[in-house]
């Protein structure tokens, strides 16, 4: 896994609503190893050992950014790609955490 510090600058991180920040991922399903992994071109790649069958991929996809981000896993909404590998969560703003992290960034 990798750290939340080391990779908030290279993503395409957007805060449109002061109440909440939009992070690219790329997922992956069915792999063998899984977790978070350093950002490409599409977005934060996320790995999990879940198959994209019933929502299962996009459970795996939110209980492992919620563990990363240090977020409850119901703050975290996939909001575009629910059906597709190209997904952007949508967390809350105002967790302290993610507000230190993004001014210490300067991520707007």
């Amino acid at each position: 896994m990798i750290s939340f510090e080391s990779s908030i600058v290279l993503m395409n991180i957007k805060s449109e609503n002061p109440s909440f920040i939009d992070i690219p991922i790329w997922v992956k399903p069915g792999t063998r190893r899984e977790g978070i992994f350093p950002p490409t071109e599409r977005g934060l790649v996320v790995c999990v050992h879940a198959k994209p069958q019933d929502g299962e991929a996009n459970e795996a996809v939110k209980q492992d950014t919620s563990q990363w981000l240090k977020l409850p896993k119901s703050q975290i909404i996939i909001f575009k790609g629910e059906k597709g590998r190209q997904k952007w969560l949508r967390i809350p703003h105002q967790s302290d955490y993610l507000k230190k992290l993004m001014q210490e960034n300067k991520v707007d």
